[in-house]
């Protein structure tokens, strides 16, 4: 499931804080900043057409029958690095600010699964899992600048 909603650094720190992600709500979604978007300014410029038919096919092939999507054996190393990486960034930074990124190995995975999915396939690859790694690692830095100074509300 995607949620896609705007909300405002100052509304963030403002109504999300510590102990709302430690209940677990928050440290399940990806926060993103969003820089300038000067496109949407401009009535002359359109969107470009997207032609949904293979995200459609691999919707039906994930739906058709129950999945078990697993690790391939190429990206087991890199998913130790993974685990390893929010571990340490998990002990090293403030509490305020962990309990928002507490999850950063499950959403790489999670990422990494659907990735595999859109491809009709059943096993994460190397390259799945690293593309996966690298969106979850830009919401984990924009979940630290969103959180950074960020005061507890117990």
């Amino acid at each position: 499931m995607v949620l896609h909603c705007h909300v405002t650094p100052s509304d963030w720190t403002k109504y999300v804080g510590e102990s709302e992600a430690a209940g677990g709500s928050y440290n399940r979604i990806l926060p993103f900043l969003l820089g300038s978007a000067p496109m949407l300014d401009d009535d002359r410029v359109s969107l470009p057409e997207v032609d949904g038919r293979d995200l459609s096919d691999a919707y039906g092939w994930a739906t058709a029958r129950p999945r078990v999507i697993t690790l391939a054996e190429d990206a087991r190393p890199l998913w130790r690095i993974v685990r390893r990486y929010a571990r340490i960034l998990g002990e090293t930074l403030p509490e305020g600010q962990a309990v928002f990124i507490e999850r950063t190995a499950e959403q790489t995975l999670r990422v990494a699964a659907c990735l595999a999915a859109s491809e009709c396939s059943e096993h994460i690859t190397d390259e799945m899992l690293s593309a996966a790694f690298t969106l979850v690692h830009r919401s984990v830095q924009d979940a630290v600048r969103i959180t950074k100074g960020a005061t507890s509300r117990r």
